[in-house]
């Protein structure tokens, strides 16, 4: 049973400081966005902040939404935009 804590301290801990989805929405950041699992949550509750990489604006927007009480462990970066030509614009976050 100590193994497996210290196993998942150190994914916690790798995934906390690791922006995930190389630019792309994937299933995994919107899993774990909006159905997080009793893990998530624990480390949520112990401080971990998730790095959500390349979603679409529209999804970030409704997590902020749905997700309200868990917004403090969320950093969204690189959001993709979708401008009214139909062009995505990543947002490069150094404005």
């Amino acid at each position: 049973m100590k193994k497996q804590h210290v196993s998942i301290v150190i994914l916690v801990s790798v995934l906390s400081i690791t922006p995930i989805g190389a630019g792309a929405e994937d299933s995994y950041q919107k899993r774990v966005l909006f159905s997080p699992g009793p893990e998530i949550l624990r480390a949520e509750a112990a401080g971990r902040v998730m790095i959500y990489d390349g979603l679409r604006n529209r999804t970030v927007e409704k997590a902020l939404d749905d997700q309200f009480g868990r917004i403090e462990n969320m950093m969204f970066i690189r959001t993709v935009y979708t401008l009214e030509n139909g062009e995505d614009e990543v947002d490069d976050d150094c404005d």
